[in-house]
């Protein structure tokens, strides 16, 4: 697919896009050679940043793609490496990885459609939408608002939520409801008072996904093919446990392995019924196609709200960053070399974390993603229309390397 460079120039200079220069490019085929990465320019050099990063830390890569775009098209995009390395795979265009938690994602913008559409409202008791019998360990009061800025009191760190209750492939996956009713049944969940701190929780996120398929009356996969995957043409995602939702998906699902540092990782492969809080899996044009529906267009709106209201209640203002709005994460700014990262970032606000600095002037949000074999990544500058994603099937991969991800971003979001 060619781009046009200079019909981007405006917005890209906006964006302090140094690595483009008024020239023309070709977008990049499918393959991990060099010329895949786009013209050389100066002082920084995108082409130069990812061609030694790939060369340096070729022992922490299997197969990655990665790709920089606007509100219009896509200025770079890259497939590297194998989805399979024993059997020789190339990643291409259709492979696909797991999104893990960027799947919250959809979470969070589900939720924002119930409330516009008044059918949602974010500081009422959950119980007010799902039956409070069920959830005996949730002994105090908490909403979707504390749901999704992680402030329930709900404590799961602890818990390898993705090992306790994973089902085999082949056999039967509870529904959601049934998964959280029971997944839990033996320790306490609530720990805390809701909206005293900041506790990153699977579990909660996933009971959230449950608020929305009572209040929509449809399995919230269902809800987010309609709402979501449906009208941005994503039809290389598939979302149930085992991705029996789009069988493309799922047969490209089965070619793909994920990878540890050290090992080859099969536990994607279990069916894991919180789905909600990290089990999409598809291609990166399909993330692609995702992400740049949350970037606002010259109307401020997008083809996920019916009111450009509704997209600016997304994401927090300028004065938010500057002043301390959203949610502090305790332990935020977590990234341990070879061990992976907790979430590079401070802050919360509806679900995604803030990237910007105090005193930067563009606001970045987004998310990561790790499950067992994968990692994932997408950032957003909403004010300059502008974003990054890159996912990879090495659990511990290029996003592990602090100073690999810092430069990335430096590259693309700041001058």
């Amino acid at each position: 697919m060619k781009i046009q460079v200079k019909r981007l120039l405006s917005a890209l200079i906006a964006a302090s896009i140094l690595f483009l220069t008024a020239c023309s490019a070709t977008s990049p085929p499918a393959t991990g050679s060099e010329e895949n990465i786009i013209e050389k320019s100066e002082p920084v050099s995108l082409r130069d940043f990812i061609a030694d990063a790939l060369e340096t830390h070729s022992d922490r890569i299997r197969g990655l793609s990665l790709a920089v775009f606007t509100r219009d098209d896509i200025v770079f995009e890259l497939q590297y490496g194998l989805s399979d390395t024993e059997a020789g795979i190339e990643v291409d265009s259709e492979t696909v990885f797991h999104w893990g938690s960027i799947t919250k994602l959809l979470v969070y913008v589900s939720a924002m459609q119930l409330y516009e559409r008044g059918e949602l409202d974010f500081h009422a008791d959950i119980f007010s939408y799902i039956p409070a019998e069920n959830f005996p360990k949730i002994r105090l009061p908490i909403t979707m608002h504390q749901l999704i800025h992680h402030t329930a009191g709900i404590f799961d760190r602890t818990v390898p939520y993705y090992l306790d209750g994973t089902v085999p492939v082949g056999e039967a996956v509870p529904t959601l409801g049934d998964y959280l009713s029971n997944i839990f049944t033996e320790v306490e969940i609530q720990i805390a008072v809701p909206g005293l701190f900041v506790e990153y929780s699977n579990y909660g996120i996933a009971l959230a996904g449950y608020v929305i398929e009572r209040i929509s009356g449809m399995p919230f996969y269902e809800y987010v093919y309609r709402y979501i995957f449906a009208p941005l043409g994503m039809n290389h995602t598939a979302l149930r446990p085992d991705s029996s939702d789009n069988e493309w998906v799922a047969t490209r699902r089965d070619v793909v392995r994920g990878y540890h540092r050290w090992a080859r990782l099969d536990v994607p492969y279990l069916q894991y019924p919180g789905y909600p809080t990290g089990w999409a899996v598809g291609t990166i044009s399909d993330m692609i196609r995702f992400a740049r529906a949350l970037l606002p267009d010259e109307n401020g709106t997008s083809v996920l709200f019916e009111n450009p209201v509704t997209m600016q209640k997304l994401f927090p203002t300028h004065e938010d960053i500057q002043y301390g709005g959203g949610y502090v994460l305790l332990g935020g700014a977590i990234f341990v070399e070879g061990y992976g990262v907790i979430v590079q970032s401070n802050r919360i606000y509806n679900g995604f974390f803030v990237f910007s600095a105090s005193d930067d002037s563009n606001r970045v949000v987004g998310h990561s993603g790790r499950v067992p074999g994968f990692m994932s990544r997408m950032l957003i500058d909403i004010d300059n229309g502008v974003g990054l994603v890159i996912v990879e099937n090495m659990q511990f991969g290029l996003q592990a390397i602090y100073e690999f991800t810092e430069g990335l971003k430096d590259i693309i979001f700041r001058s």
